[in-house]
């Protein structure tokens, strides 16, 4: 017998409601077979099944499918630590599979997006010593995207780039030394996100993730000031960023055989949010747009004010404006 648990970090408010069909990360092992190799250094051998790394990540649908997620960046405080959960740039990452490391973190999907959370069997021991096992929801989707910054390893394509305090791309296109890094999410942000669903197989039990990101849109949690016609004013500030660019294996610059493209010019990408501010009496919703280095794009975001409300809904035509992936 089975018991459905549900793990909720004490951030996040739980509500109950869960989708019945989440994925099961066992479907992460179908069609993978033991691959048994042996590690030997000086006296000590050991068998290791390399299977989580063959592939570590694996598409929950196909290499061509980008789903949406939007939710609150959260922290992540279980047993593993706050530290993994919170916004960071790992510490460590296999070099195989990076150019240089990711930036990652878990995000608290709204309702309409936890189709993409996943469940897992939970094993522990009891007083007696005898296994109990329970079925338990991931109530997060974590996020991943390479950052592009900091490689210093011979023969990494990155090195030469980052060594002087360039970007070599991904999570940070057009990034200088001592640049704000103004994209990435923190703490009580909400984003929309689009990019590759798939299983981390490499940390088992398998989990499933939005890595590479592509399109990523970040409502601030923290109000931002600016000026306008001579005043100071609060705005709720969004930061949009895209790059078809997100790992090794998913890129636009890369023509080697075992790279998949990036079509990031399939659609328009276009995401509705909502001001968080206090409207004062008598204003009206308005907005600026304010551009950033490195941008290659060349038109502006379009915006959509919903007349009476706190909300708008904000458009990139990629696809309307037949904009190359890159």
């Amino acid at each position: 017998m089975l018991t459905l648990l549900v793990q909720v970090p004490s951030y996040a408010q739980e509500d109950g409601q869960y989708p019945e069909n989440l994925r099961f990360s066992a479907e992460s092992e179908v069609g993978c077979y033991p691959c048994l190799d042996t590690m030997k250094i000086f006296m000590f051998k050991h068998v290791a099944d390399l299977r989580p790394m063959l592939p570590s990540w694996r598409p929950v649908v196909s290499r061509d499918t980008s789903v949406i997620l939007e939710g609150r960046v959260m922290p992540f405080d279980n047993h593993i630590g706050p530290s993994w959960g919170v916004p960071h740039i790992s510490w460590e990452d296999l070099p195989l599979y990076h150019y240089t490391h990711d930036l990652g973190f878990n995000v608290w999907p709204d309702q309409g997006y936890r189709n993409l959370m996943s469940r897992y069997i939970n094993v522990e021991l009891n007083d007696e010593g005898e296994e109990i096992r329970d079925t338990v929801i991931r109530p997060y989707v974590h996020c991943e995207w390479e950052t592009g910054l900091a490689a210093g390893n011979k023969g990494n394509p990155a090195s030469d780039s980052t060594r002087f305090g360039s970007s070599f791309g991904f999570a940070t296109e057009g990034h200088q030394r001592y640049d704000v890094i103004w994209n990435f999410p923190t703490i009580d942000d909400w984003v929309h996100l689009e990019g590759l669903w798939i299983w981390d197989r490499g940390h088992p039990p398998a989990r499933t993730e939005v890595h590479p990101i592509r399109f990523m849109a970040i409502r601030r949690n923290l109000p931002e000031k600016i000026e306008v016609e001579n005043q100071s004013r609060y705005t709720t500030r969004i930061d949009i960023f895209a790059n078809g660019d997100g790992s090794p294996f998913y890129n636009n610059f890369d023509t080697s055989a075992f790279v998949h493209p990036v079509n990031m010019s399939e659609k328009d990408y276009t995401f509705v949010v909502r001001n968080t501010l206090a409207k004062p009496d008598g204003a009206t919703l308005a907005f600026q747009l304010k551009d950033r280095k490195g941008n290659t794009f060349g038109e502006d975001a379009q915006v959509q004010i919903f007349e009476g409300t706190d909300s708008a809904r904000v458009t990139i035509p990629w696809k309307t404006l037949d904009k190359p992936n890159s």
